[in-house]
């Protein structure tokens, strides 16, 4: 077996061990299965039912419910095997990206060790062994993600671009961000090695092409909505936050942490390198210190700041709405997002920037800053650009470097474990 495939199938493997049981024995307890008893199955069953778009009972577009009711109808209509259906999607995640990852690194101990953080993440997990849309929805983020950062001029890829599109956006409404990105990878991608490369505009031209039918399918739902949510969802979800800033600084500050064993080479090399680089860095701190004093930080569950690492904001000093504990972090977060940027390839800086401006972007929309909203897309541009360091390097990283992942995951499986059995 290949050192890719022996990666991906261990990650999948390491999964399934603590999946399966839970599906199969039907074990129902924490906030995803509260999840899924008050919006998802409803919904699912809902669609079974021959119910319409027009409401249903979850917030999000019906992609992820349309499916498994489709699997319902043809196949099996009970809650666990509902379950092991969901459980697939989540194991075709997790093996694609650890996949993308070994085949950069090339170590099948580093790739692995980078995975299981993700693997068994609170935000991650439960939506593998519960019915939640989450991790569908982040299966399309990836492949997009994908494409654009191996862009290709050919009719292939802008087609790819467009089904993905509508994936995305059918699953989850937010997606549309991904649009932005698929037309920052046409602008910037590389000609091909034809006499005549298509000009910039060409390129871009088609791009917007293939982003027509996802809008066009967002407005359909907007429509028949009056809204971006269901009309049960629109005065709950819809609400501008620009929370959302800081908080994306925070969680990446807190996740880069873990990861910098396996950068240190570049990151130290990063920082003795030109001035104009040191200035970068400081600049993103500063910019991650006023994003979190611009608007309120603390510990809010009426305007959803909850949860999470908002439990700094909880736990720690706060004046006249901001908390220190999130302005620290979302000042090393401004920080650490420059840095990685600055040592990402050249091609894939203006992918992961579009990708987080993007996506901010559409999180200020919602009045909920959830954590579980932002860690997918967090570890999917730390993984990718970690990747790219360690494809760099000649050799596999040490063996002490997979501390801070290693960590991670410990961390990660105790809150985990808490949130499964406690109480």
């Amino acid at each position: 077996m290949t050192p890719v495939r022996l990666a991906a199938w261990s990650c999948v493997g390491l999964f399934l061990c603590a999946a399966l049981p839970l599906c199969l024995s039907n074990y129902d307890h924490g906030r995803a299965f509260s999840d899924q008893l008050t919006y998802h199955y409803p919904s699912i069953v809902h669609f079974v039912n021959g119910g319409g778009i027009t409401d249903y009972p979850s917030a999000t577009t019906p992609g992820y419910h349309l499916l498994l009711a489709g699997f319902a109808r043809w196949v099996l209509m009970t809650e666990p095997a509902l379950k092991l259906a969901n459980c697939a999607i989540t194991a075709i995640l997790l093996g694609l990206i650890a996949a993308a990852v070994a085949r950069r690194v090339g170590s099948v101990a580093a790739s692995v060790a980078m995975l299981l953080p993700m693997v068994f993440s609170i935000y991650v997990f439960p939506s593998g062994v519960w019915l939640l849309p989450d991790n569908l929805a982040w299966l399309t983020v990836f492949c997009l993600l994908h494409l654009a950062l191996h862009f290709r001029q050919e009719w292939r890829w802008y087609l790819s671009v467009a089904f993905g599109l509508v994936a995305a956006v059918l699953v989850r409404q937010s997606n549309l961000w991904l649009c932005a990105v698929m037309l920052v990878a046409a602008w910037c991608g590389e000609p091909d090695s034809r006499r005549h490369p298509p000009s910039r505009e060409v390129r871009l031209a088609g791009a917007g092409l293939a982003i027509l039918p996802s809008a066009a399918m967002l407005a359909y739902f907007i429509s028949i909505w009056q809204g971006l949510t269901p009309p049960s969802f629109a005065e709950k979800h819809a609400s501008l936050n620009l929370a959302a800033v800081p908080f994306f600084f925070c969680v990446l500050a807190f996740y880069s942490l873990f990861y910098l064993p396996l950068i240190l080479t570049p990151a130290h090399q990063l920082l003795r390198g030109s001035i104009r680089s040191r200035y970068a860095v400081c600049l993103g701190g500063l910019g991650g210190l006023l994003a979190s004093l611009i608007t309120a930080t603390d510990w809010n569950p009426a305007e959803g700041r909850v949860s999470g690492l908002w439990a700094l904001a909880k736990v720690l000093p706060q004046m006249h709405h901001r908390s220190l504990g999130i302005s620290v972090l979302a000042a090393l977060g401004g920080m650490m997002a420059v840095a990685w940027l600055l040592m990402a390839k050249p091609r894939t800086r203006p992918i992961i920037a579009a990708a987080a401006v993007g996506f901010v972007a559409a999180q200020s929309t919602s009045h909920f800053v959830y954590e579980r909203y932002y860690a997918g897309l967090i570890f999917l541009l730390i993984l990718q650009v970690t990747g790219e360091l360690l494809e760099r390097r000649t050799g596999s990283p040490p063996r002490w470097s997979l501390a801070g992942p290693a960590a991670f995951t410990l961390f990660n499986a105790a809150v985990l474990t808490a949130s499964l059995y406690a109480g």
